[in-house]
């Protein structure tokens, strides 16, 4: 029997007027324009990319590698450890917490979603659950992380999954829904000092 989903932690009815502070809702505005104007303009300057999210309130770890391609929302609420990797076309809605931890690669096209909508509510209320992708997971071509989903260290994600539960450290999951089909394991690391 699956477990309960988490309660929301929001709620805003279609139709009303946001309950975004104007401050809030103007640096937003600001960082969709940097995102889909500025961010294509910079090659290869990782660094830049970097440091534009910094700005606008994101965790970014060293050496971390974005595509001037990759579609963020609400940089605010992103925590990207070191020396991940987030390909082109990658969608990340930051409606609540992203926490992507190091060492993670995000294949081209990969969409994390914070947000959805109340099938139950007659205006589709929106609600938000945080996303967490331990260190070293890797989601491939077009996989579809959903709203509450943990990912646990070493877990991979085949092309085209969409996740809607969540998976323990080294799951290998694929399909839709996602289901787990094997466990990673990570050989050690070869021993720098033997001859």
């Amino acid at each position: 029997m699956a477990e309960a989903p988490p309660p929301p932690t929001a709620s805003v009815t279609l139709g009303r007027r946001s309950q975004l502070p104007i401050g809030r809702k103007i640096r937003n505005q600001l960082w969709q324009g940097v995102n889909r104007w500025l961010f294509p303009l910079t090659g290869r300057l990782h660094g830049l990319r970097r440091g534009l999210l910094r700005a606008f309130g994101a965790e970014v770890g060293a050496g971390v590698r974005l595509s001037s391609r990759c579609r963020i929302e609400h940089p605010d609420k992103l925590r990207i450890g070191a020396n991940s990797s987030i390909g082109a076309g990658c969608y990340l809605q930051g409606l609540d917490r992203i926490e992507i931890g190091q060492n993670v690669c995000l294949s081209d096209e990969v969409a994390v979603l914070t947000g959805s909508h109340d099938l139950t509510s007659p205006s589709f209320a929106l609600y938000t659950r945080p996303v967490v992708l331990g260190d070293g997971v890797w989601l491939a071509y077009r996989a579809i992380v959903l709203p509450g989903v943990t990912l646990g260290r070493g877990a991979v994600a085949g092309a085209g999954a969409v996740l809607r539960d969540s998976f323990a450290d080294g799951a290998i999951v694929s399909g839709n829904p996602a289901r787990q089909g094997g466990c990673r394991v990570i050989a050690p690391a070869p021993d720098e000092g033997a001859a």
